[in-house]
């Protein structure tokens, strides 16, 4: 079984991680299943500078457009549920 290994998700883009990195355990089987990216304080100074840069946009939708936004966002979380299952043990 290969350990998933994560990217941080940055103002659209996947970033590239020079640090440290987190293993994701499986609290019941004490298995690493993923490793994650620990983040900087100028990793987090960035996502919020995007997500700053994005409000205006994201705000300026109609509120039945954010929804419908919303909705597609929740139905790719549904499809990918349980795709890396296989990993968890």
């Amino acid at each position: 079984m290969s350990t998933l290994q994560k990217q941080m998700f940055i103002d659209g883009a996947f970033t590239s991680h020079q640090g440290n990195w987190i293993d994701v355990v499986n609290p019941s089987t004490e298995i690493v299943i993923a490793r994650v990216p620990e983040g900087s304080v100028e990793d987090a100074r960035r996502a919020i500078d995007a997500a700053a840069a994005a409000q205006p946009a994201w705000e300026a939708l109609p509120a039945v457009e954010r929804g419908v936004w919303l909705h597609k966002i929740a139905s790719g979380i549904r499809q990918r549920e349980g795709t890396d299952r296989h990993h968890c043990g």
